[in-house]
């Protein structure tokens, strides 16, 4: 009965909450926006063509599920590394270690001293306000091309190159001074480097192949935007998920490999053939991902958290057993993008995603996103 649940979360699920949405629209009127999501879900899976009650026994399950889910805990920090943002010691690199082995993501508080994290969110605020961001768009599966879908994915993004963006600047005398365009996103990027270091050495059997990393991504969400659940890289011979694919997983579009941190003593990589694991339209060895949030003061009342889903299991939905994980009520966390907080998860399957609206009206959610690759 149609594909296997593999992907964010399941073709079916997708197919399901994609079809449910629509559903919403049109009783609220928004007949043309509603009529494409029931479009879209219909061309996931066919059988959505029929009324509720005809639905297969998943895709009720799945409706009630959707229906009556509560929104998951807060995370809470796995470890805070301080007000200067010191180093990992030891013992909490081995903990973190262990919690990324068991569930395959950890929450860490102020990663970065407070200074540095106001002066990247100055940065980041300051290149918004000039509109080097632009708006990110989604891989359509129809057209084979990236394509703006606001109603999707609706944040503003910039790819750094921060080995060749070091340049000369004005200086307030009319004169030149030396400086960097992106110097504090930069030293972020550093220090987010060395400690993936040291998770790597705690974590072999998971990290040791990660070599590299792609140029970091920036990125804005202002009020309403949102990006939907999806995963960032769909690999091990699985299709990628129709309806939500970000424009970087297609093949590591704009996001080209960059020699990590010095201070790593990570190589670079500079091939990009993908191991047969990895094969697929959107398999880009992406191992880890990394999210460190700027903006101060954030509150869960400005919305705008990551949302982490339980991975569904790759199997045929044939079966009533297997029906057990669609309950609508899979979300692990919400992680509140709190300033100089980082996040880190696997980039494949095992975590589905997404950024829940942003509620915040005169604020924005600004981050800075790395992926750590595999170098064969």
């Amino acid at each position: 009965m149609g594909p296997s649940a593999c992907g964010a979360g399941g073709a079916k699920y997708l197919a399901v909450k994609t079809y449910l949405e629509g559903e919403i629209l049109l009783d609220r009127g928004e007949t043309s926006k509603g009529i494409r999501f029931v479009r879209r879900a219909i061309g996931m899976e066919p059988e959505l063509e029929k009324e509720p009650e005809e639905w297969p026994l998943w895709a009720q399950r799945l409706h009630a599920g959707l229906q009556n889910a509560l929104p998951p805990p807060h995370a809470v920090a796995d470890a805070a590394l301080g007000p200067t943002g010191h180093a990992l010691t030891d013992d909490v690199a081995e903990r973190l270690a262990g919690l990324f082995r068991d569930r395959n993501y950890v929450v860490i508080d102020d990663v970065l001293p407070a200074s540095l994290g106001d002066a990247a969110f100055e940065e980041l605020r300051v290149a918004d306000a000039a509109n080097l961001l632009e708006p990110a768009t989604v891989h359509s599966v129809e057209t084979q091309a990236n394509v703006l879908a606001p109603d999707r994915r609706a944040d503003r993004i910039k790819w750094l190159d921060l080995a060749s963006d070091a340049k000369q600047l004005a200086g307030g005398d009319g004169g030149l001074e030396e400086g960097r365009q992106w110097a504090a996103a930069a030293e972020c990027v550093e220090r987010m480097d060395v400690l993936i270091k040291r998770l790597r050495d705690k974590l072999p059997d998971e990290l040791s192949n990660v070599l590299s990393r792609q140029r970091p991504m920036v990125s804005a969400y202002s009020e309403g935007a949102r990006f939907e659940r999806h995963c960032d890289n769909h690999c091990d011979g699985h299709p990628p998920s129709p309806p939500s694919l970000d424009d970087a997983a297609t093949a590591a579009t704009g996001g080209g490999r960059e020699r990590l941190s010095e201070r790593s003593s990570l190589t670079s990589d500079s091939g990009l053939s993908q191991a047969p694991e990895q094969r697929g339209a959107c398999a880009n060895r992406r191992r880890i991902s990394a999210l460190l949030y700027c903006t101060p003061e954030w509150s869960p009342d400005d919305g705008g958290a990551l949302r982490l889903y339980r991975a569904a299991p790759a199997v045929e939905l044939d079966d009533e057993e297997d029906f057990a994980f669609l309950d609508g009520d899979d979300a692990l966390v919400d992680v509140l993008p709190c300033a100089r907080r980082l996040v880190l998860f696997a980039s494949d399957q095992r975590v589905p995603h997404e950024v829940m609206p942003v509620l915040a009206k005169e604020r924005v959610r600004y981050a800075i996103a790395l992926w750590y690759a595999d170098a064969v």
